[in-house]
């Protein structure tokens, strides 16, 4: 089955723009040396090849930094705020062990890239590809200039078999995924294979006194739904937000680092949450659609699959009085939908502009009908 990031587009008003309903493929290297011109553009010192090699503390807030450039000397670097976007290295939360690695997600990732891959074609043709396996899955994903990147992810009990040879693991991983395996036939691998473990964890706390940990240094979530970037950039933009406000107020930075916290700490858990229930393979799709709508917290919400597209594409909660008025106007239009019989989508058809294809699932009968009746007196 598919998800389309377009149908975002009938959501809720003003909860998702024009340009918020598609999705970027980026190759990380290229984006980030795109991400990193343009801060130097806009007037940030650049200093590359150069590395954090120690953190001096005062009363728990970062007092300086230890740097180490290209040359080989250190030097000390001392700012009012620190935001801390060291990657998976997590400079601050290692240092202060506030880490905590996530059990039920302790997986490791074989991948490499590949050339002459079968495509899809159509509007398919961009769209990543997640196959089921046994006991992990596998990713097809197209790039440009016809490269494509194909990864398997397993439990990392399969670590030892892994290291005793990645290309012929990635090959036996790929081929119990016989739809990728079969665009695979003609393709020739142009990379290293490589290996990752590939462990979720979060930091404790996203921020301290006068630091705020953004993207993966703050927590990674299994790649699954493949929200890191989205992660990174979100965190970005709110502790953008946060630092500069609390540079012109500086008696409000311990609220705004709180908020910083309390915000992206919940877009974090509600991902995380859900990716783990992705796992639960014996689930059937529907209750995905079901599992997304109550995390949502949107109590008129009916429409599941809507929900969890929102969800899927990383957006935040649906809280915003607007948004619930709008969910609340068609439930009150329609009742919940049936399980059998044409009458929930023939008025759903005639309520514009629902489209009644959001409809992935039932609920409970239709109140006033024969079959309502009957589920009441069972009951």
């Amino acid at each position: 089955w598919s998800i389309t990031f377009a149908d975002l587009a009938e959501g809720p008003p003003g909860a998702v723009g024009p340009e918020e309903v598609s999705a970027y493929h980026v190759e990380r290297g290229r984006f980030d040396a795109l991400l990193l011109e343009r801060a130097r553009r806009r007037g940030a010192v650049v200093r590359q090849e150069t590395s954090v090699t120690g953190v001096a503390w005062a009363g728990g807030a970062v007092r300086s930094l230890t740097a180490r450039g290209a040359d080989g000397r250190a030097y000390a670097v001392r700012a009012k705020l620190y935001l801390d976007a060291s990657g998976q290295a997590g400079i601050l939360s290692s240092r202060l062990r506030w880490r905590a690695y996530d059990a039920q997600l302790r997986h490791l990732a074989v991948y490499s890239y590949f050339e002459g891959a079968r495509l899809f074609t159509g509007k398919r043709r961009n769209n990543i590809f997640i196959e089921n396996t046994p006991d992990g899955w596998v990713w097809f994903i197209p790039l440009s200039g016809g490269r494509v990147s194909v990864g398997a992810v397993t439990s990392l009990a399969r670590a030892a078999e892994a290291r005793s040879g990645l290309e012929a693991f990635l090959r036996r991983r790929v081929a119990l995924a016989p739809a990728v395996a079969a665009r695979l036939k003609a393709a020739r691998r142009v990379e290293p294979v490589r290996l990752e473990r590939d462990w979720s964890y979060h930091s404790r706390r996203f921020a301290g006194k006068n630091f705020l940990l953004l993207g993966d240094a703050a927590a990674f979530i299994d790649p699954l739904l493949s929200y890191g970037v989205t992660l990174a950039m979100h965190s970005a933009e709110l502790a953008a937000d946060c630092a500069l406000t609390a540079l012109a107020r500086p008696e409000r930075q311990a609220a705004l680092f709180e908020h910083y916290g309390s915000v992206h700490g919940r877009r974090f858990d509600d991902l995380r949450e859900f990716t783990k229930y992705f796992y639960d393979g014996n689930r059937h799709r529907t209750e995905y659609f079901w599992r997304a709508r109550r995390m949502m917290d949107a109590s008129g919400n009916r429409y599941a699959k809507l929900a969890f597209t929102y969800l899927v594409s990383g957006h935040p909660h649906w809280d915003l009085p607007a948004q619930h008025k709008y969910f609340g106007r068609f439930v009150k239009a329609l009742g919940p939908p049936a399980r059998r019989g044409p009458g929930f989508a023939a008025r759903a058809a005639a309520v514009s502009p629902l489209d009644a294809a959001w409809i992935d699932a039932p609920l409970d009968p239709l109140p006033g009908t024969a079959r309502g009746r009957r589920a009441r007196r069972t009951r």
